[in-house]
């Protein structure tokens, strides 16, 4: 298949046309402008339709319309709410123009004149017209025309360049002539013009065009006509021969070719992408790559300048400005100045002052095109006074992300974060030996991720096990677990760019004071995964000037922002950071700090539990203020759940480090409140984890209250676990420890459990008289509107499942009632569900399907996929006792996709409820 924009949209199969419809054309014409890029389905409506909630079918219909119009259904592709469309090589006449186009100006840079003809005559010759003609553009087509017809004329003038240069302006001054006449003030065009015509004898008409081309700059933009232009008309005025044509001396002065560079592809394909997209622009492409220390920003600029300098004839040159080393960053005026050497000036001639040395170099590059490297920038003032003005790249690397020079200069920016995991890996081999990687797979593993993915720390490890040949890498692996000892092995005494510790330490010392200390105290946090609340806690800051702190970090890449105002600590620099608090901060003031940090978010654990499964009037069990800072607050259950999903890296870690602290009341009671999260999201993993820690901190504090809520979180996820036994027992030891401690609510509570236990092993007549206890019990208490919300649930549960069908909706409204006074949104869709499968078997599916669409409203907005699945359920059987078989079989695939999603053994029961359908 072939497309065409270059001209009218075209598109041809086996050579004969296709002619899709206008609406399908507009589709497929956005689509080629990102050949093989994903584009978002909610972008693709703005484009086409506008954002109206409607047209997201509308979208699936034309989509669905243009593949088979196309008639192959692979052209394009969706994948989670995104489409693309697959063009391969040759296929695309964009693709085929920009090939012709760099083989071109390759050709032209190493002088070969007659294949640089050749191939850019080729490239012209594939327009058909103006691109994407007579279509109604979206934005995104306006925007690639655009780039397409200044990329024409862009090859046009690198044709008519080539054709002068090899002694044939004859042949192409008519076309050379009327494209300069369509852009009058393109100098460069006129330029070219002039030395066509003085080519060709006809000196008098070219100097007529220049004080044409000088008096429309001067009307039309009040500008003089720029250097290039100048020179040029000094030639034809002096008569003089082109030395346009005269290969000079060019500087060559990039490092070595890089060995083994690994990874990094898709940076390269989007540094390439920009040179080939630039082309011959008069204007410079300035490309900034930042990252991390050791990251390896040098390497791939190296490596990316030899992969495109062909394009840059005139010389390539490579400045260390040594913006975060062990010496002071090289000043501009400095810098300007070895470029001007490399560039050939004599040094008397080059004056003392910034801007003359900058305004010396400009005039210096007009008319080249040079490949400029400014490795280790400070910052932007160490850039500005060498941006040329002419067609040239200028690469630069930096730890600073460079934004203003993006702002303000029009850079692009590449960030190189760590590597992919496989990519990691084959880094480590390539340092100890692919035979020794691959005799331990799993040591390989452990320390990529140890090394955090970060080139220089894995080449400093893989060094380091070469040393030591016998020992195995699960030995070292071992060593490097240690985090107190972590940087110490990543270090080399002899050589401080071997030594990772040293090349954060040049960042560190860039920073202002108050900078400094706060990536000092982001090293007391367990895990670095961080909000700004946290970050403000932790170093007493206010929230704004902890923000500004922050993404001044953020800018040097001490410091992530991967969501807005959540930010991460690359494991290797908290280690780092912790090192430097525990160096410069008094033990007493760290201490206090964990303290405070640990008493937050205690507090904000339990504000969030209380929003999921608020307590009413019982007295709360997490007994926190947290710091003057006070906890979060939670609009809701689906707000604190969303922070919950957040902060769920941390919560773990935030655990384990009040254990290790000796906070045995933080530690059990964060594993309290933790409950009713992992109990919605049932995270089983981390659940188990932090049970047992809470369960050891109760046991070693000697606290029978604690012991007995330890107990019961054990209970609980042993429960959601379906390990009844370990339940049973778990519960039976929190119901003697309540005994022992006259806990009257909790004894009642605890019946109400073992009546759940023995409900889930089938014994509903056990589970009813255990449950029948507990609400007598709770109903003699005084919270007790509260204490039998979640019996007054399990009742109605147990009675439908001992065929008691009114007693349960009438228990499953009781609970209804009491979970909205009460606002406990999180179990009001469990009750809803409970009534409406009651009112499903007492022969009612209209009611029923009217609490299920209640219930799937609420477990929708909790994000709760197996309530909702669940509720789909008992919404299908009442859809088809309704007499609607096809919409409770759609409603079952729904549930069977969720039931399969997590893992749920109801799969085998919607599978044959779908078998009475179909």
């Amino acid at each position: 298949m072939q497309f065409g924009v270059l001209g009218p949209l075209e598109v041809r199969a086996d050579g004969n046309p296709l002619t899709p419809s206008r609406a399908q054309a507009r589709l497929l014409a956005v689509l080629l402008c990102r050949p093989n890029q994903w584009l978002r389905a909610d972008a693709l409506i703005d484009l086409l339709f506008g954002d109206d909630d409607g047209n997201a079918a509308r979208l699936q219909v034309l989509v669905f319309r243009l593949r088979k119009s196309l008639g192959d259904a692979d052209r394009i592709e969706q994948r989670e709410r995104s489409y693309r469309i697959v063009v391969g090589p040759g296929e695309y006449d964009v693709d085929r123009f920009a090939s012709l186009r760099q083989a071109g100006a390759a050709a032209l840079n190493r002088d070969d004149l007659d294949d640089a003809a050749s191939s850019l005559r080729e490239a012209v010759g594939l327009w058909r017209g103006d691109p994407f003609a007579g279509m109604d553009e979206p934005a995104l087509v306006a925007a690639e025309a655009l780039r397409l017809r200044g990329e024409r004329i862009a090859v046009q003038e690198a044709l008519y360049t080539a054709e002068i240069r090899r002694g044939a302006a004859a042949e192409i001054i008519d076309e050379l002539s009327e494209l300069a006449a369509q852009h009058p003030l393109r100098e460069s065009l006129t330029a070219l013009l002039l030395r066509g015509l003085h080519q060709c004898g006809r000196r008098a008409e070219a100097l007529t065009v220049y004080q044409q081309t000088r008096a429309q700059l001067i009307e039309e933009l009040g500008l003089e006509p720029g250097d290039e232009l100048r020179a040029t008309q000094a030639m034809v005025l002096s008569d003089a021969e082109d030395a346009s044509a005269e290969p000079a001396a060019v500087p060559r002065q990039l490092p070595p070719e890089p060995a083994g560079i690994a990874g990094r592809s898709e940076e390269l394909a989007q540094l390439t992408e920009l040179v080939h997209k630039h082309g011959t622009a008069s204007a410079p492409l300035v490309i900034a790559i930042d990252g991390p220390a050791g990251i390896g920003k040098t390497t791939f600029a190296v490596h990316a300048a030899h992969q495109v300098r062909e394009f840059y004839g005139d010389g390539q040159i490579f400045v260390d400005l040594r913006g975060y080393s062990s010496g002071e960053p090289v000043d501009p005026a400095t810098a300007v100045r070895s470029i001007l050497l490399a560039l050939g000036a004599r040094p008397a001639g080059i004056p003392e002052g910034l801007d003359e040395r900058s305004a010396m170099l400009r005039s210096s590059l007009a008319g080249k095109r040079l490949l400029i490297v400014l490795d280790n920038v400070r910052g932007a003032e160490q850039v500005r006074p060498v941006l040329p003005a002419s067609d040239c790249l200028l690469l630069v690397t930096s730890r600073n992300q460079l934004r203003g020079l993006a702002v303000h200069d029009n850079a692009h920016r590449i960030t190189l974060r760590p590597l992919v995991p496989e990519v990691a890996g084959d880094v480590l081999a390539g340092v100890v030996g692919s035979t020794r990687a691959a005799g331990d797979p799993d040591a390989v593993t452990r320390l990529v991720e140890l090394c955090g993915r970060i080139p220089l720390a894995l080449r400093i490890a893989g060094e380091r096990a070469s040393r030591f040949p016998a020992d195995g890498l699960s030995a070292l692996a071992a060593e490097l677990s240690d985090e107190h000892r972590r940087l110490d092995q990543l270090a080399d005494a002899d050589d401080p760019a071997a030594d990772l510790r040293a090349a954060f330490s040049w960042s560190y010392r860039a920073l202002a004071a108050e900078d400094a200390r706060t990536f000092r105290y982001l090293g007391l946090h367990p895990s670095g995964a961080i909000g700004l609340p946290a970050i403000a806690v932790l170093t007493e800051g206010a929230p704004r000037e902890i923000r500004r702190s922050a993404d001044r970090l953020v800018s040097q890449h001490l410091l992530e922002e991967p969501q807005p105002g959540r930010f991460k600590l690359h494991d290797l620099l908290r280690l780092y950071a912790g090192e430097l608090a525990a160096e410069q901060e008094s033990a007493e003031g760290l201490r206090a700090t964990t303290r405070r940090m640990l008493d937050w978010y205690l507090a904000t654990v339990g504000a969030a539990s209380n929003a999921v499964r608020p307590r009413g009037a019982v007295a709360p069990v997490v007994d926190a203020a947290g710091p003057e800072a006070g906890p979060l607050q939670f609009a809701g259950a689906a707000q604190a759940l969303d922070w919950f999903e957040i902060e769920r890296p941390v919560l773990v870690e935030l655990v384990q480090r009040a254990y290790d602290e000796g906070l045995d009341d933080h530690a059990w009671q964060f594993a309290w409140a933790l409950n009713a999260y992992y109990a919605a999201r049932l995270h089983f993993d981390d659940w188990r984890t932090v049970t047992a820690i809470g369960r050891r901190a109760a046991d070693r504090s000697g606290d029978k209250r604690a012991m007995m809520y330890a107990a019961i979180v054990e209970g609980f996820m042993y429960l959601e676990s379906s390990r009844l036994d370990e339940s049973e027992a778990c519960y039976r030891t929190a119901l003697e420890l309540a005994e022992r401690t006259g806990d009257l609510t909790r004894q009642a509570s605890l019946l109400s459990n073992l009546g759940l236990v023995a409900s889930r092993r089938g014994d509903h007549a056990r589970a009813l008289e255990l449950q029948e206890k507990a609400l007598a019990a709770q109903d003699a208490l005084p919270e007790h509107e509260s204490a039998i919300l979640y019996t007054a649930l399990n009742l109605s549960a147990t009675h439908g499942a001992l065929g008691n069908f009114q007693e349960a909706v009438r228990y499953g409204e009781l609970a209804l009632a009491h979970f909205r006074r009460h606002r406990v949104s999180t179990m009001e869709p469990l009750a809803l569900s409970n009534v409406a499968e009651g009112h499903l078997e007492l022969g009612d599916p209209e009611r029923a399907r009217g609490y299920c669409l209640e219930a799937l409203e609420l477990f929708d907005a909790l994000d709760a996929k197996l309530g909702r699945a669940n509720a789909l359920t008992v919404l299908g059987r009442a859809h088809r006792a309704s007499g609607d078989p096809a919409l409770a079989g759609e409603v079952w695939m729904q549930a069977r996709e969720l039931f399969r999603e997590a893992g749920s053994p109801r799969v085998a029961e919607v599978d044959s409820l779908l078998a009475t359908v179909q």
